[in-house]
């Protein structure tokens, strides 16, 4: 229901402002669809004040492709006419159209056409994101002819400003969206990657089920390397194997019980041994865990 009674008022002017302003915002905070929250922002308009047609179009922020146009009324009553709208994007400013032939005036500059509000069939007004025009918004009229144009202007502009702002809100995050997308499919193809080597690896000859071949031959340059700085001194090729088995041994128990936390049932699992096996070894070895 239309409440414009004391519209002659400044307070309740400014309040009724304020109270359109806040449903559009809501009504634009509602839902993700442009469409329908756009729908309702006309609704709004034309419920709350007694805007009797309007339409909204917007274009896309980078290809500047129309991708929604949204009509109140019967018809479009010449409100989204190409050359009316043109000039809204290109000049950056609202546009009024005569009702005295039709053509456009131009609403901004240091002076205001004076044309009385019963001459005017439509305000164009441009919506805006870092200066680049977006869309259009257009309304034969927001008050009655009882308060002047620049009360319907102000309001549309505030409006405008409303809905460039949620836009600009979208665009935003539809960005951070296609840059996370952009990021995981990143990671993912990185990940195939690894996969991908890791299969590779998997199937080489060193890695296949004759991978003990490689084993023996690593086994056997340490060995060489172990025994090359061992004092092989007067009895001490005597003691070779022993000495080897012991570090070795030494060091396998340990890597078992790293890998098992230290848990010895389970180390000696690893191992393939028993328990006392293992606990008689490592106080041999002198382990401690």
């Amino acid at each position: 229901m239309k409440d414009l009674s004391k519209k002659d008022n400044g307070t309740n002017l400014e309040t009724l402002h304020v109270d359109v302003l806040l449903e559009v915002s809501k009504a634009l905070s509602a839902s993700f669809d442009l469409e329908k929250s756009f729908g309702e922002v006309m609704n709004i308009l034309a419920f709350r004040l007694t805007m009797n047609h309007g339409a909204l179009t917007l274009l896309d922020f980078e290809t500047k492709e129309l991708i929604a146009e949204i009509v109140y009324g019967t018809d479009k009553q010449g409100m989204t006419e190409v050359d009316t709208h043109r000039k809204v994007f290109e000049s950056g400013m609202p546009i009024a159209i005569s009702s005295i032939g039709g053509f456009p005036l131009l609403l901004g500059g240091p002076e205001m056409p004076d044309i009385k509000k019963p001459n005017i069939s439509y305000l164009c007004v441009p919506m805006k994101i870092e200066d680049r025009v977006v869309g259009v918004l257009s309304v034969d009229r927001l008050f009655d002819d009882s308060i002047g144009f620049h009360e319907d202007l102000r309001l549309l502009e505030r409006i405008t400003s409303v809905i460039a702002h949620t836009l600009n809100l979208y665009r935003v995050a539809d960005k951070e969206k296609e840059d996370l997308i952009t990021e995981n499919k990143r990671l993912r193809e990185e990940l195939e990657k690894v996969t991908s080597l890791n299969t590779s690896e998997e199937n080489r000859p060193e890695t296949s089920p004759l991978r003990h071949l490689s084993m023996e031959k690593v086994m056997e340059k340490k060995l060489h390397d172990i025994i090359t700085v061992m004092d092989v001194s007067t009895g001490g090729e005597r003691k070779l194997y022993a000495n080897v088995i012991s570090r070795v041994e030494k060091a396998l128990f340990k890597l078992a019980l790293k890998k098992s936390k230290n848990v010895k049932y389970e180390a000696a699992r690893f191992l393939g041994i028993n328990r006392n096996t293992l606990c008689k070894k490592m106080k041999k070895l002198n382990i401690s865990t």
